[in-house]
Formats: structure tokens, sequence, C-alpha cells
């Protein structure tokens, strides 16, 4: 079967598409900013707010094509409760405003909220790592390709980077598919590694360091090809958090995958890797030969908000995006440089 192209996007067939987002077991506790709307204060750091608009757990929403994904399917743990509130209406906040005519602000408490009947809760009980926490969504998900969503990843793009992954895949039906990045060698330890079948000609010495498919880059390439043209890297292998003498590669996966239903039969194994912990990328690598991979340079930019540093970074850089937060945050920042 493939992805779900029935949107006001693509034109095609229709088959039931599920996608469902992997939140980490633990991480820093977050309270949303003063009169940021939808309001609460139990969200942890999956999704605390920027601005008046909350751009992690909604924003994956977003960034993930509702029109195309029918299912969302959150794996969470212990303390996690928050997340299900959150999606759901807020019927105290939303009577107070509509009492004050505040139809803006109102709006942006629900505009974003999935369809009801769309969205499954899933807990991971024990922190095994995340290819446990995706095979805990096997019966979920069932016999069909499925997308998945980290949230210690946020992406920025014109098009959703799902999006752009579900356009490429059509071109690979039958294979797993990740976004991938280049990264410094140094962090190859911190990444699930590519080993690449036909490594492209290296512009000016190499990937690494330059241009082309760096996270901060908003175009994977120099001169850009049609889009799914020269974006799919094919690999021969994949290596979990490789140190940097060992690394095959610095092209490195993130979290957005499009992944075939065989890969729940691998991580049924429960083969411990990387951490002690049983490991997506491992179960990848060891269909490949019977499932193809390819990694996808998609166009946008990542912020990695597992840490503290790149969590502000999003914050920051999603609030100089908006023009009506645009000018006040610069001179905060000026502001505070000059401190």
């Amino acid at each position: 079967m493939t992805i779900n192209r029935n949107s006001v996007d693509f034109a095609g067939d229709s088959p039931h598409t599920q996608a469902y987002e992997t939140h980490p077991q633990s991480g820093l506790p977050g309270r949303r900013a003063r009169h940021a709307l939808p309001a609460g204060d139990q969200i942890h750091a999956e999704g605390d707010a920027a601005g008046r608009r909350p751009p992690a757990d909604p924003l994956r929403l977003r960034g993930s094509p509702r029109r195309r994904i029918e299912e969302f399917i959150f794996v969470t743990g212990r303390n996690k409760d928050a997340i299900e509130n959150h999606f759901d209406h807020a019927y105290e906040l939303e009577a107070r405003l509509e009492g004050r005519r505040k139809s803006d602000a109102l709006a942006l408490t629900s505009d974003w909220l999935p369809e009801p009947g769309s969205v499954i809760y899933l807990r991971q009980q024990v922190p095994l790592g995340l290819g446990h926490a995706v095979w805990c969504a096997r019966n979920a998900v069932g016999d069909e390709p499925f997308a998945v969503i980290l949230a210690d990843d946020l992406v920025h793009a014109k098009t959703p980077c799902i999006g752009q992954m579900i356009e490429a895949h059509a071109q690979v039906p039958g294979a797993n598919l990740a976004a991938v990045i280049d990264v410094p060698r140094e962090k190859t330890a911190s990444y699930g590694i590519l080993k690449l079948e036909n490594p492209l000609p290296p512009p000016g010495g190499g990937w690494e360091g330059g241009m082309v498919g760096t996270q901060r880059s908003r175009s994977p390439h120099p001169n850009p090809p049609p889009a799914g043209e020269g974006k799919l890297i094919k690999a021969s292998g994949l290596v979990e958090k490789p140190q940097p003498a060992d690394a095959p590669s610095t092209t490195s996966i993130i979290g957005r995958y499009i992944l075939q239903p065989s890969i729940f039969e691998a991580l049924g194994a429960q083969q411990r890797g990387a951490g002690g912990e049983i490991q997506l990328t491992d179960a990848m690598a060891g269909l490949i030969g019977t499932v193809d991979f390819y990694g996808f340079r998609f166009d946008g930019v990542r912020y990695d908000c597992g840490e503290v540093a790149g969590y502000i970074e999003a914050n920051v850089a999603l609030a100089l995006a908006r023009p009506e937060l645009a000018g006040a945050v610069r001179e905060k920042i000026a502001k505070l440089l000059k401190a």
C-alpha cells in the first residue's frame, strides 16, 4: 500500500495511513509563558510555548500533513497525562474568551486541534529506547506503512518535512525512509549514522561542514534539484551512535521516518543495542537486504529541542518568523546582548 495522497495538495488513492509521535520518558518540566494560548501549567518540555501559539505539540501536528495522515498515536509515559488534555477543548478558557469577545485568542485555543477520534495515546511503561516505543504501537498501527515524528526534533519548513517525505516515498514505496542531515564528525556518537551505498561527489572537499544538508541550511544544496531528485540517498548500512573514528559517514538520521510494518517483527526480537536500549536504528539496519533504506535530504531548518540551548533557539527562531512578534523579540534580544 502507499502513503495516503488524497489531500488538497495531492490527488490519488486514499488508503488508511497513520502517524504517531514518540515522546521521551524524561525531560525538563516546563510551564507556559504568561498569556500563552492554549494555557496550561503541566505541559512538559515537549509542549512548552513560544509566543502565543504553542510550537511543540501543535506544530508537530501542523507540521504533519493532517489531510494526508489520518491518525496520530502518541507513545508517552508516566506523568505525561497533560499531553492528552492539551489536545482537547479547554471549555472554561474558551467560555471566558468568548464572553470577552476575544475572537482571535479564542481561535488559537482550538483551530489546531485534531479531529475527534483521530488521536490515540499509549504508554511505553518502561523506558527501553526509541525502538521499544515504536514497537509499543504495533497493534494500533497494523499492517501498513506509517510515519514516526519525534518530539525532540522540530523542523521549520515552508512544506512540512513529513509532507516532503511523503512525496519522496512515492518514488521508493517499499522502502524505509528517514530524514537526514550532516553533522560534525565529533557529534556522530549522538546520532544514527548512514553507511552510504553511493556517496555523493563531495563539493569542495566533502559534505561535512559545508552548506549541503546541514541542519541550518534552508536548502540542502546550493543549487537545489527538483523535489525528490538527488535528495534520496540509498544506504547499505546503519550504525547507532558510532564514535567519530568509527563513523562510516557524517550523514545522520533525525526524528522523521516513514517505515514499513515489517519493522515491528524486527523490533519484536527485543535485542538491546547502544545504551542497553532497543534501538530503532538497529532494527532498520537488520532489514537492509530485504527492505531498502533511504535517507532524505529535506528543505528546512532542524532544531534539536532535546538540548536546552536548541530548545531555546527553536523558540526564538519561531518567534522571529512571526511578523507580530519579530520586532519586539529582536529588541529584547539586543537589550540582553548589551547587558
